[in-house]
């Protein structure tokens, strides 16, 4: 019994890897450099001047101050309050 479990595994793992193909040949596929039509015409790179990180740090303590929040929830309260 242990043995044709031992053979029914081992046909189902090389059926598996068989059956799932070769991710490092598709990985060796040629990068064709798109053009993105946005950028025809500029001769450098297009960036924002004096970018900043704020809007990002805002939405971190909003979303701190939800987390936060949770915790002082009264455990007893139920949704027909």
């Amino acid at each position: 019994m242990m043995s044709y479990m031992k053979r029914a595994l081992l046909a189902l793992i090389i059926a598996s890897a068989l059956l799932s193909g070769n991710p490092a040949l598709a990985s060796q596929e040629e990068d064709v450099k798109q053009i993105d039509a946005r950028y025809i015409g500029y001769d450098r790179d297009v960036y924002v001047k004096g970018d900043s990180t704020g809007l990002s740090w805002l939405l971190l303590i909003v979303l701190a101050t939800f987390a936060v929040a949770v915790l002082f929830k009264s455990g007893s309260r139920t949704h027909l309050d």
